[in-house]
């Protein structure tokens, strides 16, 4: 009968997403569906990631036991009957043929003191260091199990009684440079160490006294077999052996991303998608380097573009408003010629708003009706009225009598578009919107 070890629900993940991202298949945290341990890639990948301090105190002590426990199983299973390195004391003593090896240098300083160093470059180096104390060329394999050891001795090493882990300096034994705090994979990298600088050590760096780290590690049959028993696990050195060194920013954060897939699926996701707009070729997929100074250029670039996309949207802006005022200007000539032509009343607010409006929408339409408008005479009639002269005249002839049979049609008009209006009510009207026709005699 299995036993099912219960593993507390994390609020930070959701059971679904993995499941969803994997498929059915075991995983060693069944509660919350991390760390699948169906393949032999994500059984590797899934002790490298618990073996992180980042991860495993996302768990409880025993729930981190729980799930190596079921990694170390799957591993046995799958990989290796005797299980990963560190699966228990045994695996974890080194063999009397492992080789002390201080090989300089994986990481390059800059002025700079960062939180991770690359402790060895990924992939499979042929250098010469020094092996157990004399100069020798030897071949390093260097994986996402390289980590796991490491981080399994280093922890094998805290929990005993003696001087914790150090960094020193030139490999003398003397003063140390720096604390390491754990070692993690990291695809495009390799093994990178996490470390808390002493004082010694960033103003050695910082001053620009040592430029490269060297790392300190056992070797057997090219195979990284751990940490040394006691004293360094590596030291600043002016000194470099490997070909490939990085530099790293002092910004540099650790990784506490416990996914092993996503930050290279990403990866090749973008590098996909740049090759397909011809920005990098097929060779340069699988070089970080490119990939990321492929994205930074595209970046600029996209910013001038957003810089001169709004610069043509404000110029469009700009346009738009002159071409307005410009059409205004020419409906409002327009509407004091046909007011002076008698086909529109000086005083008729609601038609010079409605053909001007219609002038700005509709131009060439509304000019072409106000043509064919006939002037109306009253319109055009300028009334001349002298003081005190009550039997005054307009200047076509009009006699009194005419202006109030005038008054009176305007009247009759309004009452017929207003039916039930009282005359009063329409003479008031008709002098409100007629008043060149309501001249007192």
């Amino acid at each position: 009968m299995n036993t099912v070890e219960a593993i507390e629900k994390r609020e930070d993940v959701s059971p679904g997403e993995g499941k969803s991202k994997y498929g059915d298949v075991d995983f060693a945290d069944e509660k919350n569906k991390k760390y699948p341990i169906d393949t032999e890639d994500h059984i590797r990948a899934a002790w490298n990631y618990i073996n992180k301090s980042a991860n495993a105190a996302k768990y409880s002590p025993d729930d981190v036991k729980s799930i190596k426990r079921k990694i170390i199983a799957a591993w046995k299973r799958k990989i290796d009957k005797d299980g990963p390195p560190s699966a228990d004391d045994e695996s974890s003593k080194k063999t009397e043929s492992s080789l002390v090896v201080s090989a300089a240098a994986t990481t390059t300083f800059d002025g700079q003191a960062p939180s991770q160093i690359v402790y060895m470059p990924r992939g499979e180096w042929t250098i010469r260091p020094k092996v157990s104390g004399e100069p020798k060329e030897v071949t390093v394999m260097v994986d996402q199990e390289t980590a796991a050891t490491l981080q399994s001795d280093f922890e094998s090493r805290l929990a005993q009684p003696q001087p914790r882990p150090y960094g020193g300096f030139d490999h003398d034994h003397r003063k140390a440079s720096f604390i390491p705090k754990g070692f993690q994979w990291d695809e495009g990298k390799g093994v990178v160490l996490e470390v808390d600088w002493t004082a010694a050590g960033r103003s050695a760096i910082e001053g620009r006294d040592y430029s490269y780290f060297s790392p300190t590690f056992l070797l057997n049959d090219n195979k990284v077999s751990g940490l040394p028993d006691k004293g360094e696990v590596g030291s600043l050195t002016n000194n470099p052996a490997f070909e490939q060194i990085e530099r790293i920013a002092a910004s540099s954060d650790p990784d506490d991303n416990d996914d092993p897939d996503d930050d290279k699926q990403t990866m090749n996701k973008v590098a996909e998608k740049l090759k397909s707009f011809e920005l990098i070729s097929a060779e340069q997929c699988n070089d970080q380097d490119a990939v990321v100074t492929a994205v930074v250029a595209l970046h600029t670039e996209l910013e001038a573009v957003q810089a001169s996309n709004a610069a043509l949207i404000q110029e469009n802006t700009n346009l738009k408003l002159e071409a307005e005022r410009i059409k205004g200007q020419e409906a409002d000539t327009l509407i004091q010629a046909a007011i002076a032509e008698g086909k529109i009343g000086s005083q008729d607010k609601d038609s010079i708003n409605f053909f001007r409006a219609q002038l700005i929408a509709s131009p060439i339409t509304t000019k072409k009706v106000l043509a064919t408008m006939l002037p109306n005479p009253v319109l055009k009639q300028v009334i001349q009225v002298n003081a005190g002269d009550s039997r005054a005249a307009v200047t076509d002839g009009r006699s009194k009598a005419r202006m109030m049979a005038d008054m009176h049609n305007a009247v009759a008009e309004i009452q017929a578009a207003n039916p039930g209006m009282s005359y009063s009510d329409a003479w008031n009207k008709a002098k409100r919107e007629h008043k060149e026709l309501f001249i007192e005699a």
